[in-house]
This record gives C-alpha cells, sequence and structure tokens, in this order.
C-alpha cells in the first residue's frame, strides 16, 4: 500500500502494517463540517422534479412500472452474436448491476436503451410502458435516461462551467445552448449542493478531477 495527502507520500508498506498501525485513520473520512448536509434538500429537489414533470407535455411517462423490457433479443455483427436471445425487465424502483468481461455485450445493452444501436428496432423492445419504434424519437426517450460515459465527458468544451454542464441535462445537449429557467438553475444549485459541488459551481468543467467530473454529469 501506497496512501497520500496533499500529494505527498506519507505512508508505504504491507497493506496490514500500513492499515493496522493508525497511520491511515481518518484518510479517507472528510472533516464534520463537510458531512454536514441539510436533510430538506433531497425532498425540494423532489419537489421541483415533480413540479418540473407536471409542466412537460411529454407523451411518455417515466412513472410507468416497466421502466425497460426486452423480449428474445438478439443482436449480431457480421455474423458475430453479441446478445443471444435475451429477456430481461427492469421495473421502477430496481437497481440492476450488469458484469462482463470486455465484449460480452454491456454496452450494447445500453445503446439498445437509449437508441444509439439501429438493431433496437428490429428487436421487441418496451420503454417507459411504450415498445420501441411506435412512434416516440431517440430525443422524447432521453429526457428519462440519464447515461454517464467517457465519451460523453470528452465532448465538453473546456471553458464549459459546471452548473452549465448540470443544467444541460435538461436540454438533452452536450453544452449549453440556452438560458435555463430558475426552476432549472434551481434545482442544478440543489443538486451540485447535495453532492457538495457547489462551490464548484463556476468553475470551468475541465479544472475538475476526473471524479468531480464523472459527479458533476
Amino acid at each position: 500500500v501506497l496512501a497520500m495527502r496533499n500529494g505527498k507520500i506519507f505512508a508505504l508498506g504491507r497493506k496490514d502494517d500500513i492499515l493496522g498501525n493508525g497511520k491511515c485513520e481518518g484518510l479517507w473520512a472528510p472533516d464534520e463540517e463537510e458531512l454536514e448536509i441539510d436533510e430538506t434538500l433531497y425532498p425540494r429537489i423532489q419537489e421541483k422534479n415533480r413540479k418540473r414533470s407536471d409542466e412537460s407535455d411529454g407523451k411518455l411517462s417515466s412513472c410507468s412500472e416497466t421502466l425497460v423490457e426486452m423480449k428474445n433479443v438478439m443482436v449480431k455483427y457480421d455474423g458475430i452474436v453479441a446478445v443471444d436471445h435475451l429477456t430481461w425487465r427492469v421495473k421502477c424502483g430496481e437497481h440492476w448491476v450488469i458484469l462482463g468481461p470486455n465484449g460480452a455485450g454491456k454496452s450494447t445493452l445500453l445503446k439498445l436503451i437509449i437508441g444509439d444501436n439501429q438493431q433496437a428496432y428490429a428487436n421487441d423492445i418496451i420503454l417507459f410502458g411504450q415498445e420501441k419504434g411506435s412512434g416516440e424519437t431517440i430525443w422524447e426517450l432521453r429526457k428519462y435516461i440519464g447515461v454517464v460515459s467517457p465519451d460523453l465527458q470528452a465532448s465538453y468544451k473546456a471553458n464549459t462551467k459546471v452548473l452549465d454542464v448540470v443544467c444541460s441535462g435538461f436540454c438533452d445537449s452536450v453544452g449549453l445552448y440556452r438560458d435555463c429557467d430558475a426552476l432549472e438553475s434551481n434545482l442544478a444549485g440543489l443538486w451540485l449542493k447535495l453532492t457538495r459541488l457547489d462551490k464548484l459551481a463556476d468553475q470551468r468543467f475541465d479544472q475538475l478531477s476526473y471524479g468531480q467530473r464523472q459527479l458533476v454529469l
């Protein structure tokens, strides 16, 4: 184990020796001040989300009992099967993790959901209670889907402010090309505060650490 604090090595050796001698005590725990979170923040975020949802005139509903359903889905690339007759259902409120080595088909599943794979329309896939390809656009679907990826992170212009990155989620865009209304700005600010990134709101996105950028996205 090699342990660093403020950019300097302060402990080096076998794991049992380093972690057992008290040198690393408190290394991963933030100070008490940082742990203080306004307990009303998340309820306020939920209320503002509901208000914004009520004002939306979208055709789809993110409140459907079934978020994703795939029936006997199959995907091939040049004769090579990437997804082999998969039947899968994700209900509202469930949390899934998909594990597997490179090439196992994890990204393919995600692309089928968000519409980046054209074979999605040749399969029986239901999103938010509506069959894929029944009239909705990719952009209508993506209003209800949040995706974080290295590609997305690399797409933001260097001078984009942190708050604008969060606000761009309301616009389904990479970058912000319109002014957000007061409700959207307030909601984005609440999320930054809940994740303890509110002090970075006016900083450039590219000046953040990799982990901070992932949190912002």
